[in-house]
């Protein structure tokens, strides 16, 4: 075939040349014709002056055509024969340098012959040597040997059984043993060193003679002059001294042990043992004798003292048949008595409890109560009179029947046919539950267009009040609406001397355009209260007000003096208190404080008091730190004065290992700071209450980072990648190299994608850092990939980036989960896998040209290899990333190494290769080898070994997967569960006979369809022995092989499994019920791992559809953006709350306080029961009334009146009379009905005030 030329015409696009389609044409038929040529299709490589062959494992072979042989210069290769060509020319084979020349494991280096692999060079035929033989290093030899007589072996020479030294006349045995079946003679007088042996005597010239540490024993008398010492000394049978005998510090003489001067004497047992002693007398005074024990001194006391604060404790006490002064002790009826001597104290403290002292007891610990209390149905009896086991009735008083016996009467008169009792009784649509001195909620059922009033308080109550509102709005359509609001109150001056209420709202977050109540404050001069007023605000249409409002409240009160060290709440929330500062002036003072490795941040609201103008202010303050600063601001700011001129001024700081709030008068005069505190730490734990709860430590993040251990690491992505997001980042310093096992996912359409990437980083030609990936392995379960990768370096850091891929869906969403696996660092040497022990680290820090050992395994048994290996070059600083599958038969062993890339040294991606790998069988080991081409290269290695039948283990992220024995029939191998993965990768051996291959696959599953790629295969048959499949059913995912050898191949693998990303960008916080809870507060503390951290305050409110929210906050990295998004939505019966990190690299935890609020329909009944009585024992009632109205009118209304109510069974009689009314209407209707047995007095108001109701009642009998 000709070439096919493209005909590109004249112009750009002035479409006379090849279309498109044409043009592909050609250049395919150019490439078909081209590859088909002998020359391309090849399997040789030529790379540089190197001949390599492009097949696993394959030799090269030279052939020379016909009869012709393959010549070099003056050598001709003839069969496997080597032959020189000129006459009588020597065949040399020289090595370079100081290599040597290497033939069937023997090195040939100038006269040197050696072991390649430094082990032993066996000689199995006789030696012969004709001239002298010398040893460097001696021999040795097993057997029996024969040599000839007067043989020299250095200076010494072995004659008819004698050994002559030469040269000095002696032999020497060092530090050996000698020794002998026989008799071992010498002569009398011999010397061994400085012992001589004379006669039965043993002398040393030193006059001492040591055994050392070996024992000496003797079957007659050893007779020792003279101080002898003894290491230890055994000694069975009878032993006698003729005098005191010292043993170390111990001298025995006689019955006496002694000790050396101000020395203890221990007895101390061995083991469980116990020192025996049957009668024991300790200095003359105490005695011990089986199990008593007693002072030996006449009339002498028995004292038992215990040491500093220590007490005296003894058990089961059983003294003089179990009386002190006759007094029985411990009996389950204990008897009355008085106890004189001993037992006589003039204080008795039981720690935290209780003190006695002369005839008082008290409670000791600070503001606690003294409380008596029996045991089940018992009584507390004081004085002979047994007190009542519970409370009575509002109003009852305590009587007596006369025998001692208290309780509860309900009657302040008592009369033989009459009873005479008071009671009050409200009518209105507000109440308050107080919690404690500082919080109370509280709630109005019926808000019209005009004002109510809502709460109200005490004037020289509080300075400043808090409230945090949920109001309720039904809209003109009856559609119902919520609206959740802060309303701050000061009550002051402004002008030093008359008192006067001021307020706002904030953050205000509403389900509608409907306004929330709107709430203003006022003092009401008739009784001095601060008021918390409301009215209907503007409907939707903004045409009209609101006329049906309800209303639910949280307050917090500050500014009395006696709320220093108030725990507010439960004692469930010991971070809630309250704080005064009684005297704050112009120099800075520290507020409050607490520890920062303890606490996160804290939310305060403040009142400040300048009690010299009666200015007041009201504020709130968030505090949050770092560790190393504190950051403040200051909100929701309400001053009585009319310049509104702060009164104090707040800063923060760390200081001794402390948050500090500073604060500084910014007033003349005298300022007291009273606050509310609420600290939040980042290890809270969830606890509920009403209306307050704590939000548990909530772990946060789009990514989380796992290390499994300093090799390997787990990386779950929520970034989008809707936009490039760095996927994972790390120190240079860290790794050269990493490959990442990711399965990514397109959340909305579901879409999979397995990707091995594998990244190195390396210095470019202007010394630079460069980052390079590949990409491999890589499966999808539909046509679009999920995913793009590149790698790039960021201030020293080495970057994995990810980018989406758009399939046309109008929403980007991906997740990606890895497994990554980081070599290069320094410090990787003995590493053993966290999750199986057949994953190990190897290293070899200096390998050059010479081709060296890099690792070895014992072939007998693993069968094969897989190694993710690492080369940078020490001195140019080039990566090269490559991996290798390694098996074997016994034999021989096979190898071959992909997905190989470097960094090369131009800055640019490069396939430079740094070395070259080989494997082979020594000995009892299959060893891997390594040759540089270039020197100095340093190799890690992560190497993942792998058995015929290995033992089955199961891990977090590694499984290793047993035999299973497959036919040429596809037969299951592993399975696993799409509810927990959705990737696996294999590294897979197979065996049959000697025949093996070790092969890579990957398989990911949608839940639906399985998906499988199979990867490089090495196989000792040269051609591959296994074929994979995969399959799914149901929520399991099936592997199988088939074997092309047939029957009984066994099978087994290693398995990185990958969970399938789920989940959401977001994380959810909290929910709650949205049919119980339409209204909620959080204070949120947000630490994250990178040392940021803030603190928020987000207000929810939700109407069952929809939920909506309002943040204020700070953090510590920036005063214009956020640490945190926060949203709210509606699923189902909740409403969430979520919080996304900005960072989408980040991850924290956040921590929050929650106050969460209800609102119902109203409940606006203007009528109440104001007493009730029993028809069947009461003819009737006499009541006098009185009813007060405090915010009607100017001074508020009062009426007197006197009520009759009598009836006949069936019908209640009633009659008002005598009313005095300071207003000019009746301020209750009353009336009367039967309600079962009770007749009940009703009362009904005609205002939206609430109404106290008092009377004093007395009732008939029948």
């Amino acid at each position: 075939m000709t070439q096919e030329v493209i005909d590109i015409g004249v112009n750009a696009d002035d479409g006379t040349g090849d279309s498109l389609y044409e043009a592909g044409q050609k250049i395919n038929n150019n490439f078909t014709e081209l590859f088909a040529k002998a020359s391309v299709d090849a399997d040789i490589k030529f790379f540089g002056n190197n001949i390599t062959s492009r097949l696993s494992n394959a030799d090269i072979f030279v052939h020379p055509s016909g009869t012709g042989n393959v010549l070099f210069p003056s050598i001709r290769f003839n069969d496997n024969n080597i032959e020189a060509l000129n006459s009588n020319d020597d065949l040399k084979i020289e090595a370079n340098g100081s290599g040597r020349v290497t033939i069937a494991g023997l090195g040939f280096s100038g006269t040197t012959i050696s072991a390649t692999d430094s082990s032993s060079v066996n000689i199995n035929e006789n030696l012969i040597v004709d001239g002298d033989y010398t040893t460097a290093d001696g021999f040795s030899f097993t057997g029996a040997q024969t040599f000839a007589s007067g043989m020299l072996f250095g200076n010494l020479q072995l004659s008819d059984g004698l050994i002559v030294d030469g040269i000095s006349g002696q032999i020497s045995f060092g530090d050996e043993n000698l020794t002998s079946t026989g008799t071992l003679s010498a002569a009398t007088g011999s010397q061994f060193g400085q012992i001589d042996l004379l006669s039965g005597i043993i002398n040393d010239s030193s006059g001492s003679i040591s055994f050392g540490n070996e024992n000496l024993s003797t079957t007659g008398t050893l007779d020792v002059s003279g101080l002898t010492t003894m290491g230890s000394i055994s000694v069975s049978g009878a032993t006698s001294f003729a005098d005191s005998i010292t043993v170390d510090n111990l001298t025995f003489n006689d019955n006496i042990i002694s000790t050396s001067s101000n020395a203890d004497l221990r007895l101390t047992p061995g083991g469980t043992g116990v020192v025996n002693v049957s009668n024991l007398t300790i200095d003359s005074s105490l005695n011990f004798s089986d199990n008593v024990l007693k002072v030996t001194t006449s009339n002498a006391d028995f004292d038992l003292a215990a040491s500093g604060t220590g007490s005296v404790v003894i058990n089961n006490v059983n003294l003089d048949a179990g009386t002190i002064d006759n007094t029985v002790i411990g009996a389950s009826e204990p008897a009355a008595g008085n106890f004189t001597q001993p037992i006589g104290y003039d204080t008795l403290v039981i720690p935290n409890k209780i003190t006695f002292s002369g005839n008082t007891m008290s409670s000791n610990r600070s503001n606690d109560n003294l409380e008596f209390e029996a045991s089940g149905s018992g009584k507390v009896v004081i004085n002979g009179l047994a007190l009542p086991n519970s409370d009575g009735e509002t109003g009852e008083f305590i009587q007596t029947d006369g025998s001692g016996n208290l309780t509860f009467a309900g009657v302040s008169i008592s009369f033989s046919e009459s009873t005479i009792q008071d009671a009050q009784a409200t009518i209105g649509f507000t109440s308050e539950v107080v919690i404690d001195a500082n919080i109370s909620t509280g709630e109005n059922e019926s808000i019209t267009a005009g004002t109510s009033m809502i709460n109200d308080f005490d004037s020289s109550k509080y300075d400043s009040a808090f409230y945090v509102a949920l109001s309720r709005v039904e809209e003109a359509d009856s559609s119902i609406e919520f609206q959740m609001q802060k309303h701050t109150l000061a009550r002051g001056t402004n002008d030093g001397s008359t008192f006067d209420s001021f307020s706002g709202s904030t953050q205000i977050v509403r389900t509608s355009a409907a306004e929330e109540v709107q709430l203003s404050t006022d003092i009401r001069a008739a009784n001095d209260k601060v008021r918390l007023l409301g009215a209907g605000g503007k409907l939707a249409d903004g045409s009209t007000n609101s006329a049906i409002n309800t209303l639910h409240f949280f307050r917090i009160g500050l500014g009395d003096n006696d709320s220093s060290g108030t725990q507010a709440g439960s004692s469930e929330y010991t971070q809630q208190q309250t704080l005064v500062t009684a005297d704050l002036d112009s120099a800075a003072a520290t507020l409050d404080s607490f520890s920062a490795s303890s606490f996160r941040g804290a939310k305060y609201y403040i009142s400040v008091n300048n009690t010299t103008s009666n200015e007041v202010s009201s504020s709130e303050v968030l505090v949050v730190h770092n560790g190393t600063d504190a950051f403040i601001t200051e909100y929701n700011l309400i001053i009585s004065n009319a310049e509104t001129t702060p009164l104090a001024t707040f800063t923060a700081d760390i200081s001794g290992g402390d948050v500090r709030l500073r604060g500084a008068n910014g007033t003349a005069g005298t300022c007291r700071v009273t606050m509310y505190r609420v600290l939040l730490s980042d290890s809270e734990v969830n606890r509920s209450g009403t209306p307050i709860a704590i939000v548990g430590s909530t772990a946060i993040g789009q990514l989380t980072t796992t290390d499994v251990d300093h090799v390997t690491t787990t990386i779950n992505s929520k970034q989008g990648f809707e936009t490039e997001e760095t996927l994972d980042e790390f120190a240079s310093s860290k790794y050269d190299s990493a490959w990442y096992h990711t399965l990514t996912k397109d959340m909305t359409s579901g879409r999979l994608a397995f990707h091995k990437y594998s990244l190195l980083h390396g210095t470019s030609d202007d010394s630079s850092i460069e980052a390079f990936v590949t990409d491999s392995s890589v499966v999808r379960s539909e046509e679009f990939d999920v995913v793009t990768a590149n790698a790039s370096v960021d201030d020293g850091n080495i970057r994995l980036n990810l980018t989406g891929i758009n399939d046309g869906s109008t929403t980007m969403l991906n997740f990606a989960n890895t497994y990554r696996i980081g070599l290069g660092d320094s410090d990787s040497t003995g590493y053993v896998g966290e999750e199986s022990s057949l994953a190990t680290v190897e290293i070899n820090t200096d390998v050059d040209s010479a081709s060296e050992s890099i690792d070895s395994f014992a072939h007998a048994s693993f069968r094969g290899a897989k190694y993710y290996v690492s080369v940078k070059n020490a001195s140019g600083g080039e990566v090269m990333n490559t991996e290798l599958l390694v098996v074997h038969n016994g034999t021989d062993a096979f190898i071959t190494s992909y997905n190989e890339h470097s960094s090369g040294n131009t800055g640019a991606a490069s396939t430079d290769t740094l070395c070259t790998f080989t494997a082979a069988i020594s000995g009892s080991n299959v060893v891997v080898s390594a040759a540089g081409l270039q020197t100095n290269l340093r190799i890690h290695m992560y190497r993942i070994l792998l058995a015929d039948n290995p033992s089955a283990t199961t891990g977090t992220n590694v499984n290793v997967i047993s035999g299973t024995n497959v036919s040429s029939s596809a037969t299951t191998i592993d399975t696993f569960s799409t509810n927990s993965y959705g990737a696996a990768h294999y590294i897979i051996v197979g065996t049959k006979s000697n025949d093996s291959c070790i092969m890579e696959a990957t398989v990911i599953s949608d839940g639906t369809e399985a998906s499988i790629s199979e990867g490089p295969q090495v196989s000792t048959e040269e051609t591959p022995m296994l074929t994979l499949s995969a399959s799914h059913s149901s929520t399991t995912t099936t592997v199988q092989a088939a074997s092309t050898s047939g029957a009984s191949t066994n099978v087994s693998a290693y398995r990185i499994h990958i969970p399938t990303p789920t989940g959401t960008q977001f994380t959810e916080i909290d929910s709650f019920a949205h049919n119980s809870t339409q209204g909620a507060l959080y204070v949120a503390v947000t630490n994250q791992t990178d040392g940021k951290a803030a603190i928020d305050e987000v207000m929810v409110v939700t109407d069952g559809t929809d939920a909506y929210n309002v943040r204020f906050g700070i953090n510590t990295d920036s005063a214009s953006s956020n640490l945190v998004n926060w949203t709210t939505a509606v699923e189902g019966s909740n409403a969430k709350v979520r919080a996304t990190l900005t960072d989408t690299r980040a991850e924290g935890t956040i921590n929050a306080w929650q106050v969460h609020l209800d609102r119902a329909a109203g409940n606006p009944s203007n009528i109440a029961t104001l007493d009730s009585f029993n028809k069947t024992t009461h003819r009737g009632a006499f009541y006098t009334v009185s009813i007060s109205d405090p915010n009607g009118g100017a001074l508020g209304n009062y009426e007197l009146a006197d009520v009759r109510i009598t009836h006949d069974g069936t019908t209640p009689f009633i009659s008002v009379f005598g009313r005095t009314n300071s207003a000019s209407d009746d301020l209750v209707n009353f009336s009367a009905d039967i309600d079962g047995d009770n007749v009940r007095l009703r009362g009904q108001i005609n205002t939206s005030n609430t109404h106290t109701v008092t009377s004093v009642r007395r009732l008939i009998d029948v």
